[in-house]
């Protein structure tokens, strides 16, 4: 929903929404994507999901794949990770709403960026 705000600004109002079930939706492309580590060192994906065009935050990470850049989290889905980490307001705003304000977490994306540059080094896959 936008409405008109005074002085020509306009606000933009989202919700939250559940997402398809992992048998309607079992992947999906995630761009500007990041990784977040808990406390209890629980690791979620936030990033932007390509198809439904909508910021997305996974359940936790079970597994990581490098060779394919692909990750399958608690719920079974498989998220593909599309270019390098960064961050994408929506799902900024999702990872907000949906995150206890207590919690603490740590950014830790590179991890995952710097085992997939090394692997496609390793196995001498252009990367440019």
């Amino acid at each position: 929903m936008t409405e008109k705000m005074p002085e020509g600004k306009v606000e933009i109002m989202g919700g939250i929404w559940s997402v398809p079930s992992v048998t309607q939706q079992p992947r999906l492309q995630l761009v500007r994507w990041s990784v977040r580590q808990t406390e209890n060192s629980s690791r979620y994906l936030v990033g932007y999901n390509i198809s439904d065009q909508e910021g997305r935050v996974s359940s936790a990470i079970q597994d990581f794949d490098v060779s394919t850049a692909r990750v399958t989290t608690r719920s079974g889905r498989t998220y593909e990770l599309v270019g390098p980490p960064g961050r994408d307001a929506d799902a900024e705003w999702v990872w907000q709403n949906v995150a206890s304000p207590d919690l603490k977490w740590t950014d830790v994306s590179e991890e995952l960026e710097v085992a997939l540059q090394e692997h496609l080094r390793s196995n001498k896959v252009d990367i440019d």
